[in-house]
């Protein structure tokens, strides 16, 4: 017992060291974090930073300038001023690193605006805790706010958002999830509400800068009134999928909706789904860094920055391109009371090789690479029931009789297929003349099957999102 009872004693006499202790680790680990937020806003510049570091708690404060010009002119500048408090215990329920506490200190014009929405509240809180072992985890919110009078006619109201950022260690892992419950906006003559918005996503490091995982948003309701008339949109969602299998990577995403009622189009439901499928997971991160470091230097002339990009294509997206990588349109699809239109396709390209890419490259050549496979089906009742439907109608119904497309007991169909520089609908030429070959280009080369070891990889098709929104 006397042990432990020296041991306690040492451990509180010791501990007001700690905090001063961990104040050079928490200064270098907020100054990563600094250059990371640079890389993230490629065209904003960090003018300066200034760090003062005390026993308990430390002071940070981030000047931001637009880059170019802009970037001196203090009136354009935005200030970020961190409160950090030092850990073990850096706050009430908080064992970490670190708590730091956010501020925004706006330019005077920007600080009149602020000002007339949210009085003396602060737009958004930022706190964010550095964890003991590395990782942070970031919680942003607004508060709410209750029919605002932003101008004589224009009016605002806001249940308020919150948004949480989980960082792993290293930035293996990323974890959001965000909601806003409630928002309108009354200015003129519009108006505009959104319902119960809620977004989530998870997503682990595969390969350097590219990441596998899944993210969903929803928005059970989103209505609009203006001069043209009103919309309400019912059941928006939206949902990414990214994996990788044998080497190769599948990136699929799910949009969709439930009833679209306006003037004078109403659906029940849409759905538009596609994926890419068969992508080099080496080749595709190469390619993405490679521009994403062109795009982050926000101090290049756009021609330039053109030129940089065109530059990277032709040397990093061969690699990538020889795989076969394809373009699936799983499902585009519109219904309504009286039927519906479904389309689902692919796009591929067969026989490339780096030459097609060169800059002295015949474009046509390329053309006779694509292959394209659409399947569209659907209902005449359907199309009759869309604007101009009856013309819509009539057309399908003249291309069964030019042998385009089968019209049966009110159903039509048609597969529309593009290659070697020809188009066809049935298998037979398009009309007007799309049909014939290309002139001046080689034939297309055979089919090259991908290695045997790289098959394509292969996703279930993603279920709808539901409410309360989960992820796995």
């Amino acid at each position: 017992m006397k042990k432990l009872l020296i041991a306690v004693l040492v451990l509180v006499l010791l501990y007001p060291l700690l905090p001063w202790v961990l104040g050079r680790t928490i200064e270098q680990r907020v100054g990563a974090y600094t250059d990371q937020l640079q890389d993230q806003m490629p065209y904003m510049t960090i003018v300066q930073t200034h760090f003062t570091r005390g026993w308990f708690s430390s002071d940070q404060d981030i000047t931001i300038g637009g880059a170019g010009p802009v970037t001196g002119t203090p009136g354009s500048q935005l200030t970020i001023h961190n409160v950090i408090h030092h850990g073990p215990i850096c706050g009430l329920g908080c064992i970490g690193l670190a708590h730091v506490e956010t501020h925004f200190v706006w330019p005077a014009a920007a600080q009149a605006s602020v000002t007339k929405v949210f009085g003396q509240a602060e737009p958004v809180t930022i706190q964010t805790r550095l964890h003991l072992l590395g990782g942070i985890t970031t919680t942003l919110a607004s508060p709410p706010l209750a029919d605002v009078v932003v101008d004589a006619d224009t009016h605002l109201t806001s249940s308020g958002f919150t948004f949480t950022i989980d960082q792993g260690a290293a930035a293996d892992k990323l974890s959001m999830h965000g909601e806003l419950p409630k928002i309108s906006y009354r200015g003129g003559k519009l108006e505009l509400e959104l319902d119960g918005a809620a977004f989530a996503s998870h997503s682990q490091r595969l390969l350097r800068s590219l990441y596998r995982g899944e993210s969903v948003f929803a928005l059970p309701k989103l209505a609009a009134t203006g001069p043209q008339g009103s919309v309400t949109i019912d059941d928006v969602h939206l949902t990414t999928r990214s994996s990788d299998a044998v080497g190769f990577y599948t990136l699929s995403v799910q949009i969709g909706s439930g009833a679209i009622v306006t003037q004078p189009l109403t659906l029940t439901s849409t759905d538009f789904d596609f994926s890419y499928r068969h992508l080099p997971t080496d080749a595709l991160e190469s390619l993405i860094a490679a521009l994403g470091a062109v795009n982050h230097d926000g101090a290049t002339a756009p021609v330039e920055r053109a030129a940089k990009l065109t530059a990277v294509l032709r040397d990093k997206a061969p690699p990538l391109l020889l795989q076969q990588p394809e373009f699936t349109l799983d499902r585009f699809r519109l219904r309504d009371a009286a039927g519906g239109l479904l389309v689902t396709g692919s796009v591929r390209l067969v026989g490339f090789v780096a030459a097609d890419l060169a800059p002295d490259a015949d474009p046509k050549a390329l053309l006779r690479r694509v292959r394209v496979a659409i399947d569209l089906s659907g209902e005449l009742a359907f199309l009759e029931s869309l604007p101009n439907g009856a013309t819509l109608s009539a057309q399908v119904q003249s291309f069964a009789q030019q042998g385009l497309a089968t019209v049966d007991k009110g159903h039509f169909h048609s597969k529309v297929e593009f290659a070697d520089g020809k188009l066809t609908f049935d298998g037979q030429p398009a009309p007007m003349g799309p049909g014939a070959a290309l002139p001046g280009a080689p034939p297309a080369p055979p089919a090259v099957a991908p290695p045997a070891n790289a098959p394509h990889p292969t996703l279930p098709r993603a279920p709808r999102a539901s409410r309360p929104l989960t992820t796995t």
